[in-house]
């Protein structure tokens, strides 16, 4: 969703039992997303707020907590401005 400053705002929905790269990336078979995807996330809602600009580096990225889906699927919002 484009947001009136020109940022965007992009929820994604993930769902364990629905992606397969989540079947494939568990821990005691419970689904993780890895931080590589959740960066290449970040990256892509970059692009969306700025499609013209192209991501050459992204730095100083730190994981706090994993997301974990034990609970089933979780909504994230990729906030990108």
């Amino acid at each position: 969703v484009e947001r009136r400053d020109g940022g965007v705002d992009v929820r994604v929905i993930l769902d364990g039992e629905r992606m397969v790269y989540l079947q494939d990336h568990q821990i005691d078979q419970t689904p993780v997303l890895a931080f590589a995807f959740a960066v290449e996330l970040m990256a892509e809602a970059a692009y969306l707020a700025r499609p013209e600009w192209h991501v050459t580096e992204i730095n100083d990225v730190r994981m706090y907590a994993g997301i974990v889906l034990k609970d089933g699927p979780r909504e994230l919002l990729i906030r990108a401005e």
